[in-house]
């Protein structure tokens, strides 16, 4: 379990850090909430998240998602292998990004991704008639 929550990650610090997360081996879950991650470094740790055959658990809570971690979210959504469990609370996730997202769960399940946690965002009516069809 790799917990970080809370710890100040700014700049190139958060790509180094999902350079490790492509990488290891042993981590199961990893909780990134609230690490003031940069939009860059957000969209490299879900690249990482995606090419990480074990991680099971990811929170990343907390993180403003515009045009390039949205991007990589839907690429991580369809393509993890072993990603089961999906924290995105307060990410300012809206409606416009959820065709891509529905889209990228529907590609994703039944067999991965069983929970995913979109609380607290600005998902409207349309938002979730989207998640609910998915």
């Amino acid at each position: 379990h790799a917990h970080l929550a809370q710890f100040h990650i700014h700049g190139a610090h958060g790509v180094a850090l999902a350079k490790c997360v492509k990488r290891n081996r042993r981590a199961r879950t990893l909780d990134l909430a609230d690490c003031g991650l940069t939009s860059a470094a957000l969209a490299a740790m879900l690249s990482a998240v995606a090419a990480n055959p074990v991680l099971r658990a990811v929170n990343l809570s907390g993180h403003a998602f515009d045009v390039a971690p949205a991007d990589a979210l839907v690429k991580a959504i369809r393509s993890a292998k072993s990603l089961e469990e999906l924290v995105l609370e307060r990410c300012q996730i809206e409606d416009r990004l959820l065709p891509a997202i529905t889209a990228a769960l529907s590609y994703n399940l039944p067999d991965r991704l069983v929970s995913l946690n979109l609380a607290r965002n600005r998902v409207g009516d349309v938002g979730a008639g989207l998640l609910a069809e998915a």
